[in-house]
């Protein structure tokens, strides 16, 4: 029998930012896990009686308990779309164009950082530790609003990426600011209750969590009314961020921007938290020269 894999000791580059060797991998192995959700079978799904029985709107305005309303009632159909997907070939992951914004975030994030020093306080009290971080989220907000750092977070087409994209763009600036800051800034930490986006901390005394949200999102007041304060009390955290980000120009997107400082104070209130609002205008920008 041949032998397909051999096992051996070798030496391996070191990755400078994590201490870490380099895990070298073919492009074609490099691909998302595959993912069944209920739109993709929706979008599939081509029963016209079905539909017009159950009184669907063809034109896609179907929510999702629709959707799984009819995928209960043709369980042979899903069956058939499951095993069709599962003998789909999975193309590999398109690194130049990056249309979940996991793969340009960390070299963009990078060069912004040694082009733009920032001279931070040293945070070895409250105050200063919040200015670190106000700090911090207002370079975010110049990369992304002023230094068209917006354009990672749209695909060809202005069809916009994931939130993660924008959490992992977030990250890398962080990271790169609070190494020289002695601030230990982590991603989705566990808490008991859940992931919270982000947790900075300086030592025990000095901690806060940030979470962003897509300005649209469906879940967007939830994030801050529930989402956060949970967290922060499963943490025993009492300073906060909600960075909101705007992708969209909808009156709802309007309203929403004009909400969110006070709905912010009334939830810091309520739940006896230090919450700061934060938004950053994520919509495509003309260049100076269109203007």
């Amino acid at each position: 029998m041949r032998q397909r894999w051999k096992v051996d000791e070798v030496n391996l580059p070191t990755n400078p930012a994590t201490g870490g060797p380099y895990l070298f991998v073919p492009q074609r192995f490099l691909r998302r896990l595959p993912v069944l959700n209920a739109n993709d079978w929706w979008n599939d799904y081509e029963n016209e009686k079905l539909r017009q029985d159950l009184n669907y709107d063809i034109l896609g305005r179907v929510n999702k308990s629709e959707i799984l309303k009819a995928a209960r009632s043709a369980p042979e159909a899903v069956r058939q779309w499951t095993i069709q997907k599962e003998h789909q070939t999975a193309a590999s992951y398109d690194l130049l164009r990056d249309p979940s914004g996991t793969y340009q975030w960390h070299e963009a994030a990078a060069l912004f950082v040694r082009q733009n020093p920032l001279l931070l306080p040293v945070a070895n009290d409250a105050d200063t530790f919040r200015k670190v971080i106000h700090d911090l989220i207002e370079q975010f907000r110049l990369y992304i609003e002023d230094q068209a750092g917006w354009r990672l977070l749209w695909n060809a087409g202005l069809k916009e990426k994931p939130e993660d994209a924008v959490q992992l763009l977030f990250f890398g600036i962080a990271r790169n600011y609070c190494r020289v800051n002695n601030i230990s800034v982590d991603r989705e930490v566990e808490i008991g209750r859940g992931p919270v986006d982000f947790k900075f901390s300086n030592g025990y005394s000095n901690r806060a969590h940030l979470e962003i949200k897509k300005l649209h999102n469906s879940k967007f007041w939830n994030g801050l009314t529930e989402q956060l304060p949970t967290y922060m009390r499963g943490d025993q955290v009492t300073l906060g961020w909600f960075v909101a980000v705007r992708f969209r120009s909808s009156k709802e997107d309007n309203r929403r921007e004009q909400e969110l400082p006070k709905r912010v104070s009334s939830a810091a209130t309520e739940k006896g938290l230090e919450l700061h609002p934060v938004l950053i205008d994520a919509r495509p920008k003309l260049s100076a020269s269109k203007l």
